[in-house]
């Protein structure tokens, strides 16, 4: 009987002591639920700002690429709201605030690079999105200048490199620019702008090279050069003169005329004697590939595109040769192969089985054409804006 009464004795406080477990296991998982509760909203609430804040890198990149003033705006911009009823943004304050963009555009003086922060706001809690381009220069603006925008005169670059070309056992003193990663935009002074030209008179500023990944001549670019003769009779020749520019670059536009020159006369030593004439060039790290160029190919195009290499892509203008208008290459878009000698527009002189043969302009371009350098495209010239890359960072 005891036994059975001191049972009795246990079963309330037994359960008084569940009951209280219980309750504290139900406050210990009442605090955790909303705890996580909060933790969720936070981390809702977080993830809105961040894709608000991308959004206006996006709309801002949008705007900012086909804003049509020169220099580009740059600067802090009009904070920009969501509407939480209608879910649309405005730039007044909504009666129920969704949340909110502030966005800045600038440009580093020294890099010349465009950078977009955007910062994203829902309820207090802030995230920043951040996109950088690549850069967008006048050629003269970059240190040191690629040409000089008040006589148009195009600049050796401080680096060296010589070339030796073994057809001709001749070699050649490039001097290079530093690789602009970016679009560059080449424009001498005046209205129309004066054109870019080779200084013929200068021996060691003849052979030049830019390198981009975009290269936009806004300006008409005159590369004839031809052979230096006597100051009295003027018919004794006393100086050949030759010189090339090296378009080095994945897209390359011509928005203005384009002259180029070669002598047609074989000299004693070499097979050309005087010429000035474009060389395009594919820098390593860029280009299009093969297989990608392909499809855009005419048919007749087709079978001598190489889709083993890259190509780059260039727009035409106007072609002149040595002054005069040339249709093949005029009002027209090519991509032209990668190769360690580049394509050069202008060369007339070709090797064909073991002797030099000179061709004329015509008969150069469409050699260039048959053996597959130049692939013809039916394609509109992008705008420098079209080829800038923003990077997420």
């Amino acid at each position: 009987m005891k036994l059975l009464k001191n049972e009795k004795g246990w079963a309330m406080p037994l359960a008084l002591m569940l009951v209280f477990v219980v309750s504290l296991l139900g406050a210990a998982l009442w605090q955790y639920s909303m705890t996580e509760v909060k933790r969720v909203e936070r981390e809702t609430k977080r993830l809105q700002a961040h894709y608000l804040a991308r959004a206006g890198v996006e709309a801002t990149r949008q705007a900012w690429l086909v804003a049509g003033s020169d220099p580009k705006p740059s600067g802090a911009i009009k904070t920009v709201y969501l509407n939480k009823r209608t879910k649309e943004f405005q730039t007044a304050v909504p009666a129920s605030p969704g949340g909110q963009i502030n966005v800045t555009a600038s440009k580093d003086a020294d890099t010349n690079e465009w950078t977009i922060i955007s910062t994203g706001e829902v309820s207090g809690v802030a995230q920043t999105a951040r996109a950088t381009a690549t850069p967008l220069v006048y050629g003269h603006e970059i240190s040191p200048p690629w040409y000089d925008p008040a006589n148009g005169k195009i600049l050796p670059g401080p680096n060296e490199e010589s070339v030796h070309d073994e057809e001709t056992n001749t070699t050649h003193i490039i001097k290079y620019h530093d690789e602009m990663p970016g679009v560059v935009r080449l424009k001498a002074d005046g209205n129309p702008p004066l054109p870019l030209k080779i200084q013929k008179d200068e021996t060691d500023k003849r052979k030049v090279a830019y390198i981009a990944h975009a290269l936009f001549f806004e300006s008409p670019v005159d590369l004839k050069i031809d052979t230096k003769m006597d100051p009295f009779f003027g018919i004794v020749p006393i100086e050949y003169r030759q010189g090339f520019l090296i378009a080095a670059a994945e897209n390359i536009i011509f928005e203005k005329w384009l002259d180029v020159r070669c002598d047609g006369t074989r000299g004693f030593f070499a097979p050309y004697l005087s010429y000035g004439v474009l060389v395009l060039y594919v820098p390593e790290g860029y280009g299009i590939p093969g297989e990608k160029v392909k499809p855009k190919a005419g048919y007749e195009n087709k079978v001598v595109v190489d889709i083993n290499t890259v190509y780059g892509k260039v727009f035409f203008n106007e072609v002149r040769t040595d002054g005069a208008v040339n249709n093949v290459l005029s009002n027209q878009c090519f991509y032209f192969k990668q190769k360690n000698e580049g394509v050069a527009i202008g060369n007339r002189w070709f090797k064909e089985n073991g002797k030099w043969k000179c061709l004329s302009y015509t008969e150069s371009f469409n050699k260039l054409i048959a053996g597959g350098d130049l692939i013809p495209a039916d394609e509109a010239p992008p705008k420098p804006e079209d080829c800038l890359v923003f990077f997420w960072n």
